[in-house]
């Protein structure tokens, strides 16, 4: 299969040639699943291929993993969790890799494809070693591609897997979501951390019992409530407002300052 035409085919606004490239990618699929991933893989960390072209093998990647019928869902799951180790591995790094690109289109569809193989990995203890990876890409990483990214990742993973599954590693999640919200990172960054922790609060419960860690994260919450930037303060009192949903009644010594920086956007 030369995977670039036929990706270029799949998009084409002739529907004939559209439906024979869509063929040509189920047949693949049907023959030789993990080859199929490991090429769309492949293509999507092509930092010389045109970006259209890597988002839909982006794309076709994670339609291998995840689908909106449940029973579908379940029989995806089921390829991947039975697909030899190696090949999967192999199918990981590369899209592990592509996190890095300078292009942030390319970061972000990568960032969709790792949630995708987590959240059938995690709950079967597979991919162990994942979330520290994303995690040390936080807070160890020189470069911003790669920490907004994994915070992207991050944030897709908590929003679709079942709480229970990451409890045991709240506290390291926590740590990164945190750190990517501080104040020197730069406001995309910022904001894929500020999403990252939105979508985790639902199991930092004993981190919010806690309340020197509850006093850091309100902290570091009010505080993005006062960004410069109109999407990241969107992202920040959408935090809150789930703050407040979750955890109301350990709110009362926060309400000032949270009242506070309503009153500065208001303004």
């Amino acid at each position: 299969m030369d995977v670039t035409s036929v990706l270029l085919a799949a998009q084409s606004h002739d529907q004939a040639i559209r439906q024979q490239a869509e063929q040509q990618l189920e047949s693949a699929k049907q023959q030789n699943l993990p080859l199929l991933m490991s090429l769309m893989a492949t293509e999507l960390a092509n930092d010389g291929k045109e970006l259209h072209i890597r988002q839909a093998a982006g794309l076709v990647l994670k339609n291998c993993l995840s689908a909106k019928d449940g029973t579908k869902q379940q029989q995806l799951a089921q390829l991947w969790l039975q697909t030899d180790a190696n090949a999967k591995q192999q199918i990981k790094n590369t899209v592990l890799g592509t996190l890095g690109s300078s292009v942030k289109e390319a970061r972000h569809t990568a960032a969709q494809a790792v949630s995708a193989m987590a959240t059938i990995d995690l709950p079967h203890n597979q991919w162990p070693e994942l979330i520290q990876g994303l995690v040390t890409n936080v807070t160890q990483a020189p470069n911003g591609f790669v920490k907004q990214s994994s915070l992207e990742a991050l944030g897709y993973i908590c929003e679709e897997i079942d709480p229970d599954v990451l409890q045991p590693q709240s506290n390291l999640i926590l740590t990164a979501v945190i750190q990517g919200m501080r104040k020197d990172e730069a406001d995309e960054i910022r904001r894929a951390g500020t999403i990252a922790l939105l979508n985790a609060l639902e199991f930092v419960k004993t981190n919010f019992d806690n309340e020197v860690e509850r006093n850091y994260i309100m902290q570091t919450v009010c505080e993005t409530c006062t960004a410069e930037s109109k999407e990241l303060k969107s992202a920040a009192f959408e935090c809150t407002v789930r703050v407040v949903e979750l955890y109301y009644d350990k709110l009362a010594p926060y309400m000032q300052e949270i009242g506070r920086a309503s009153c500065r956007e208001r303004v």
